[in-house]
């Protein structure tokens, strides 16, 4: 009887392990996992010139999965079982893409090849490499994964191109933002990007309120918690980020423009937000608009608001109230992260205190800041005559159309196209 060798690399190949794989794309052209079984199934089955022995298949591993992307879960798991066999094992595959499209793997392999503890065998190519093998057999290993990387690369080559030819198009290929829904292609109609019919009058109607100014980025997220307004990603409809809200209100996909690696193209997708009303919330956001010195969000009242800067960083202070057991009491914070921005929060008693020391100091005012002043103060006045003009005459455009459904509603009750009742409630 043969003496079993010490060494697992002294021992003769007699058990394989089988992996196969095919990518989502590559299964929709028709490659499938069960030929490839097949094939390599028959070649550890049957003795062939470069192969003595048959070998005895101990497991077999298929998955659809990219060989490119990811953490590659199953061929790790097919790499420790090998690892953990007392003899000496063959890795069978179709060919030399199928195992690997990149140099990542290599090195491991190689040593468990070059230990002994592994044999390569790729069918199509009719290569086995074992802890002998000679330089040109390497080579051609290094050969076909160089030739699988090329190909990969090639791939992505196209995708790229193909992805910036649909954004020069105007089309979207991500999910779209809060306030549209993603619809699927079919077989008569493309891919496409619609209105939200719930959810996009809730974006609007935060982007009216933060316009108004005198918002905190907080009392805007719990506004639109308020309404329900979520996310298709979150877990629940009220937990929509301070995060996802400021990204709401700085997105130009709702005015026609999309952003992709610092570039601008413009969409062909509906709006629902007017530019001019997109500007103003950005002017809000970065504090060109000062907010009126008394604003009330509930029955908070904020002093500073849009008024002061952060003296670190420059970002715009915001007020918030918070209560505890001595009561309520509102203070100012910089909106910058804490690791970014060191500033301490100061409470709006003590801000009010500083701003009283300082005006009783007495103010000096230049002829030319004077002049400047009056500028800037007839120029307020004309804006707010002009809006003031514009909310007159759309209430009173508003009041004659409803006087006109009135009547057009009494009429219906005249000719019984209604009973009273109906009449009552819709007036």
């Amino acid at each position: 009887m043969a003496k079993r060798p010490n060494n697992i690399a002294d021992e003769e190949c007699k058990q394989a392990v089988i992996f196969a794989r095919v990518s989502s794309e590559e299964q929709t052209r028709g490659a499938s996992l069960d030929a490839q079984l097949k094939s390599v199934k028959d070649y550890c089955e049957n003795i062939t010139p470069n192969k003595l022995n048959k070998l005895k298949v101990v497991k077999i591993f298929s998955i659809k999965e990219s060989s490119t992307r990811g953490e590659r879960k199953l061929f790790y798991e097919m790499l420790d079982f090998v690892k953990k066999q007392k003899h000496k094992t063959a890795i069978v595959v179709n060919c030399v893409d199928r195992l690997q499209r990149g140099y990542r793997e290599c090195v491991e392999l190689d040593d468990l090849r070059a230990q002994g503890r592994i044999e390569l065998h790729f069918y199509k190519e009719g290569l086995i490499l074992h802890q002998n093998s000679t330089s040109s057999d390497i080579m051609r290993w290094d050969m076909g994964v160089l030739s699988a990387k090329m190909y990969v690369g090639s791939l992505r080559d196209n995708v790229i191109r193909s992805m910036e030819y649909k954004r020069e198009n105007g089309q979207w290929q991500s999910a779209a933002p809060i306030g549209y829904l993603n619809v699927s292609k079919t077989k008569t109609t493309p891919a496409n990007i619609i209105i939200d019919p719930e959810r996009a009058p809730k974006v609007k109607r935060l982007f009216e309120e933060y316009a108004k100014g005198g918002r905190t980025l907080q009392d805007i997220t719990n506004f639109a918690r308020d309404m329900g307004l979520s996310s298709r990603l979150c877990k629940k409809e009220t937990t929509i980020s301070r995060g996802q809200v400021y990204k709401i209100l700085k997105d130009t996909f709702y005015i026609g423009y999309m952003k992709n690696k610092g570039k601008i193209y413009k969409h062909h997708y509906e709006k629902f937000i007017d530019k001019e009303l997109f500007e103003i919330v950005q002017d809000v956001m970065q504090g060109r608009k000062r907010a009126p010195s008394k604003l009330y969000y509930g029955e908070k009242q904020y002093v500073f608001n849009g008024l002061v800067k952060c003296s670190e960083c420059g970002r715009l202070m915001t007020s918030e109230t918070r209560t505890n057991s001595y009561g309520s009491y509102t203070y100012l914070k910089c909106n910058t992260p804490r690791k970014k921005c060191s500033q301490k929060t100061i409470t709006e008693k003590r801000a009010l205190a500083q701003v009283e020391a300082a005006l009783s100091n007495g103010i000096q005012i230049s002829d030319s800041m004077l002049v400047n002043l009056k500028k800037l103060l007839r120029e307020q006045l004309k804006k707010d005559a002009e809006i003031k003009a514009s909310d007159k005459r759309n209430i009173t455009i508003k009041i004659e159309e409803l006087k006109a459904q009135e009547k057009l509603l009494f009429k219906y009750l005249l000719t019984n196209k209604c009973d009273e009742e109906t009449f009552n409630e819709s007036k």
